[in-house]
């Protein structure tokens, strides 16, 4: 009688017959130990002092120098000096309309408010190439107000830089009244009306030189450099100082 052979037997059998002794031992195997991950005090790098910053050498910034007030001498209606010792106050914001508030530029100074026919857009039609007579008015406005004071709080002096420092006029009032805004219209006329000195008129091109001397018809005057803009369009106030009102022309 055979019986089907059992799996122990039939390894056996196959065992031997490959050369091998029966009933070996069977090992399974095994997993290698892990190895322990390295610190952050085995890394190399690690704990180290940063290294030193670069050393800079402070550099000292150039003093801008000291801007002189101006001589701000007496004058009289129509009859006024004007004073080019301080420097130009060259300006690139083209002709700007000032707020009609009291302004108080660059924080310097007390809040000044100038008059009605003095501030942009002025209560007045003027054009420069004329006299102070021929003023126009508005219908607030008369030749009367011409003698109230130019600027709220009262200004001692006011400063009025034309074409971006290029010509500067000087405002002062006689002694006895308050700086009245006839007294600030005429010292412009009056600085208008001068001849240009040789290096202002080197500040302008060539042809506009050549232009300016054929409108005057030889008698060159400053105001003939500016073309057809004549029109007093106000003033507009940059900054105040040791009781000075420093102010730009502004033209149409």
């Amino acid at each position: 009688m055979h019986y089907p052979g059992t799996p122990s037997s039939m390894s056996s059998r196959s065992s031997s017959s490959a050369g091998c002794p029966p009933n070996a031992p069977i090992i399974s195997p095994k997993a290698l130990p892990s190895s322990p991950l390295p610190t952050a005090a085995h890394l190399p790098g690690r704990n180290m002092p940063p290294p030193p910053a670069p050393y800079m050498r402070t550099v000292e910034l150039p003093t801008p120098p000291a801007v002189p007030a101006p001589n701000c001498t007496h004058h009289h209606f129509f009859s006024h000096q004007t004073d080019r010792s301080s420097p130009a106050n060259l300006r690139a914001d083209g002709l700007l309309t000032p707020p009609s508030t009291p302004v108080k530029a660059a924080g310097l100074g007390a809040p000044v408010a100038l008059h009605p026919l003095l501030a942009a857009p002025p209560q007045l039609r003027l054009r420069l190439t004329d006299a102070l007579e021929h003023a126009q008015f508005s219908s607030a406005y008369s030749a009367r107000s011409l003698r109230e004071a130019a600027a709220t709080p009262v200004s001692a002096c006011i400063v009025v830089k034309i074409m971006h420092g290029i010509f500067t006029a000087v405002a002062r009032p006689p002694p006895g009244r308050a700086l009245a805004v006839e007294d600030v219209l005429a010292a412009v006329l009056a600085e208008l009306w001068r001849a240009p000195l040789p290096r202002e008129l080197s500040r302008f091109p060539p042809d506009v030189q050549v232009a300016a001397s054929m409108r005057s018809g030889g008698d060159l005057r400053c105001v003939d450099l500016f073309g057809p803009r004549t029109h007093f369009a106000g003033l507009q106030v940059t900054h105040v100082a040791d009781g000075i009102t420093y102010c730009e022309l502004l033209l149409a």
